[in-house]
């Protein structure tokens, strides 16, 4: 993923849940880059997402290919399913970064306004022999 219009956006005191331990999210970064795939048979390419949460010393990210023309063209309060949209899930803590996208996972965009989200995560993953819980109801917001 090419990385470009890279958007710094702050947090109020939101929560993750990772293993049953609640997090306060520190801050939220969106990031654009550009996407080229084959999905169910079909070439796709554009322009989609790559959300980071920053907790405590950890970050959380999901890279999406989910197309930003996709995302303008919800319906308000529409609840849209994007779990095959979803690239990879990266996890760093203080023993390093890892890829949990091997496991089982939801994850949900609801448009609240022309350019706020919520975004809703949940997954298990086991990777090298660790497990991962998470949970992520949070308010994003992208500037198109």
């Amino acid at each position: 993923m090419n990385l470009c219009d890279i958007i710094q956006i702050e947090s109020g005191v939101k929560m993750i849940t990772i293993n049953d331990k609640q997090y306060n999210i520190d801050s939220k970064k969106i990031s654009f880059g550009k996407y080229s795939v084959t999905q169910d048979g079909k070439k796709r390419n554009g322009k989609a997402p790559f959300i980071t949460f920053k907790f405590e010393n950890m970050f959380l990210g999901l890279e999406t290919i989910y197309d930003t023309k996709e995302l303008k063209e919800l319906n308000l309060d529409d609840k849209k399913d994007i779990s095959k949209y979803i690239s990879d899930i990266t996890y760093e803590d203080e023993k390093g970064w890892i890829s949990l996208i091997t496991g089982n996972y939801k994850c949900f965009i609801q448009k609240i306004n022309n350019n706020k989200f919520i975004i809703e995560l949940s997954g298990e993953v086991e990777e090298y022999g660790e497990y991962y819980s998470i949970l992520l109801n949070e308010e994003i917001e992208i500037t198109f």
